[in-house]
């Protein structure tokens, strides 16, 4: 739980340099991102929405 409210935390400040360095190592099956998720509407444009589409 820890991890995910620091994640959290840095992409709310953003704080891209180092919010990307961390998401680059999220688990991915089949080039999509699985390891971080965004629950939110299916309009949602940002960087974890995108990568999970």
């Amino acid at each position: 739980m820890f991890v995910v409210m620091q994640l959290e935390d840095i992409w709310k400040k953003n704080e891209d340099y180092l919010f990307d360095e961390i998401f680059k190592t999220a688990d991915k099956k089949d080039g999509r991102v699985v390891g971080v998720r965004h629950f939110t509407a299916n309009t949602c444009t940002c960087k974890i929405c995108q990568a999970h589409r």
